[in-house]
């Protein structure tokens, strides 16, 4: 790889990281307004029983957010080798 190339992905990298990141945001904000939603709306009697159908209804976002944490991680590792890559 030449340096511009490295260069030009390592800044992809970054701006990829920053929107996950901003993604993340808004993801993990949506999740905890649905559990609120849910507690507050849930038929159940014991904060228990309430408590689990604000985890449910939350899930698909707590799975979305999970997710992103992965591609996070991988555009960290990614963004590490290419920094390296220019030291070299």
């Amino acid at each position: 790889m030449d340096i511009m190339s490295v260069l030009s992905e390592l800044e992809q990298v970054c701006d990829d990281l920053s929107q996950a990141h901003r993604e993340l945001a808004e993801v993990e904000a949506a999740a905890a307004q649905a559990r609120v939603n849910a507690w507050e709306n849930s038929q159940e009697s014991t904060v228990t029983g309430r408590g689990r159908d604000a985890d449910i209804l939350a899930l698909p976002l707590t799975v979305d957010a999970i997710k992103l944490k992965g591609e996070i991680a991988a555009l960290r590792e990614r963004k590490h080798y290419l920094t390296v890559a220019l030291e070299v």
